[in-house]
């Protein structure tokens, strides 16, 4: 089963912030025992990349992702962590090409009105938030 079918069979993907990478590994396993085996650790914070480390060397099977990806150094460093997804807030055509040439899923990027122009970069997957 690929990632994208992981997290559609789960249905929700919590939204993570993390300000300390050794709260990480206790949150995967409250997620994990609540039948969420999956996350997006957000860039917001300077821990993030540590979190995700932390997060899939614990769990391997958990589907972690790095969330509020802005830069193709963001992109390096998530992955490098071991996040297995990447959700950026807005249309970067360098960075979804970017994530398109390493293989990595971007599932979520940028707002509704935005739609055409991920259509034209060649990305398929879209969510829809509350704006």
């Amino acid at each position: 089963m690929d990632m994208m079918e992981q997290l559609s069979r789960i249905g929700i993907v919590p939204v993570i912030a993390i300000n300390d990478a050794a709260d990480a590994v206790p949150l995967a396993q409250a997620l994990i025992d609540g039948g969420l085996p999956c996350a997006e650790v957000t860039f917001r914070t300077a821990a993030a990349a540590d979190a995700i480390k932390n997060m899939t060397e614990a769990f391997p099977n958990m589907v972690v992702g790095a969330g509020t990806v802005l830069t193709c150094e963001q992109v390096d460093r998530a992955v490098a962590a071991g996040a297995k997804f990447i959700v950026s807030p807005g249309l970067n055509p360098t960075t979804v090409k970017h994530c398109q040439e390493i293989g990595i899923g971007l599932p979520r990027h940028g707002e509704p009105e935005r739609y055409r122009g991920r259509a034209l970069s060649g990305s398929e997957d879209r969510e829809v938030l509350p704006g």
